[in-house]
């Protein structure tokens, strides 16, 4: 019998995974500053060092204190529940802030090269939905052996 939290755990008040959604958060800023770090001194100025560390860190965390929290290495299904549900969270806090900047003409200062636009938009949140699979396995990479 598997003595996992059931499903709708992760959703309820006062789930032990809201302990391992928060932890992520942490690991996303950390990764991200993190990334920066290596493109600035690499001289990159891309957006897919941060990303890529953002996403490393995130799997590490969640993977590792996924386990603490169920008392034994997550299952591929698990991982994969958390992943998602991990990235829909980052959609809905992100969603208002992309839907401002989308909307807004007048946020880029004339001959500025960058506007928002709808379509930048809907390219920002399918590259937060990518970042699903990628999670998924590189949680499954990251985890614990059983001994």
């Amino acid at each position: 019998m598997d003595d996992s939290p059931a499903d709708e755990d992760f959703f309820s008040p006062g789930s032990p995974f809201v302990v391992v959604y928060a932890a992520m958060l942490a690991a996303t800023i950390g990764g991200q500053l993190l990334g920066i770090g290596v493109d600035a001194l690499l001289g990159v100025h891309n957006v897919a060092l941060p990303a890529a560390f953002s996403l490393a860190l995130e799997a590490l965390v969640g993977t590792r204190l996924g386990a603490r929290v169920e008392g034994h290495p997550l299952q591929v299904r698990r991982a994969a529940v958390i992943s998602a549900t991990y990235t829909l969270a980052l959609i809905a806090v992100s969603v208002p802030l992309v839907a401002w900047f989308a909307t807004s003409d007048r946020m880029a200062a004339p001959g500025d090269a960058f506007v928002w636009t709808p379509l930048r938009a809907a390219a920002v949140l399918a590259a937060l939905a990518v970042g699903v699979p990628v999670r998924w396995g590189l949680m499954v990479l990251f985890a614990p052996r059983a001994r």
